[in-house]
């Protein structure tokens, strides 16, 4: 599994964990998102969507520009906009913690720190996991359950699937009728299929 790391200040693609947890602890921001796939191409085609989506989203007032991202991307890198001045000791210890947002699309849940984030994407418990910094945990289990969400619908019809989740709330769950839903899925036409983009067919 490979991952990109997108930041407001940072955009990083990482060949493993490794990569991503040394991305994470030196990013310019405590708002973030990662994505995991086993291409960079995907990730490459989505790193510039997700850029725009982070800018939207939590900007404010403040003004960032777009990282250019190389047209290629074959091996780990990353790449910064230089415009942090926060000092390099206050900043790793400003984003160790602070509560993730983690869905797939057969399940999420929440992790407390970088290191709890890491071992759940190591678990690869979550297919096509995306995972956003929130930084209150009753948020996190919030934006978590709502993005699963958004993605079951996204990849599934409404008219024959459920996700079958719990009214009470809760911080994980996983759709143990995840793997018969692709299967039934994969009934659709692959004309039809054939017509989605990366980006939507992992609903992100």
């Amino acid at each position: 599994m490979k991952y990109l790391m997108l930041g407001l200040q940072n955009v990083a693609f990482c060949q493993d964990l490794t990569d991503l947890g040394r991305a994470l602890t030196y990013r310019g921001d405590t708002r973030c998102m990662v994505y995991g796939d086993n291409n960079y191409e995907t990730l490459r085609n989505l790193a510039d969507m997700g850029q725009r989506r982070l800018i939207q989203n939590y900007t404010g007032n403040q003004v960032y520009n777009q990282i250019l991202v190389p047209s290629t991307i074959i091996d780990a890198q990353f790449l910064s906009s230089g415009t942090s001045e926060a000092n390099t000791k206050d900043l790793v210890a400003m984003v160790a913690y602070g509560a993730w947002a983690i869905s797939g699309i057969n399940g999420f849940c929440i992790a407390k720190s970088i290191v709890e984030l890491l071992q759940i994407l190591a678990s690869e418990v979550l297919v096509f996991p995306v995972a956003t910094w929130i930084g209150e945990v009753d948020n996190a289990v919030v934006a978590a359950r709502n993005s699963f969400t958004r993605r079951f619908y996204q990849r599934y019809d409404w008219r024959y699937e459920s996700p079958g989740m719990p009214q009470q709330k809760i911080d994980f769950f996983q759709d143990v009728h995840h793997v018969v839903r692709e299967k039934r899925r994969e009934n659709i036409s692959a004309e039809a299929k054939s017509f989605k983009k990366d980006f939507c067919e992992r609903c992100w």
